[in-house]
């Protein structure tokens, strides 16, 4: 697994386009998300990130990493940034 520079893993997904940056993989995604998200799945396997910035787009395919993200609070909505009506 490749690691960001904070050390931290970085999750797979599409890596940015050379002139576009990351507004090529969410352009693409915006355009058709069901069959964005089905090649990302079947691509990166059950966990996938388009980034955005500094702040990426998780995508989670896998029931029980499903289950995972969702029963951990601090996962879903860690304290230090606002919580998100979409996410709750």
């Amino acid at each position: 697994m490749m690691r960001e520079r904070s050390g931290a893993p970085s999750l797979p997904g599409p890596r940015p386009t050379p002139i576009l940056g990351w507004h090529g993989p969410l352009r693409a995604f915006a355009r058709d998300p069901l069959l964005y998200t089905q090649q990302l799945w079947k691509t990166y396997g059950p966990l996938a990130a388009i980034r955005q910035d500094t702040t990426p787009i998780v995508c989670v395919f896998d029931h029980e990493l499903t289950r995972y993200v969702f029963e951990d609070p601090a996962f879903v909505a860690p304290s230090d940034l606002p919580s998100s009506p979409a996410i709750w």
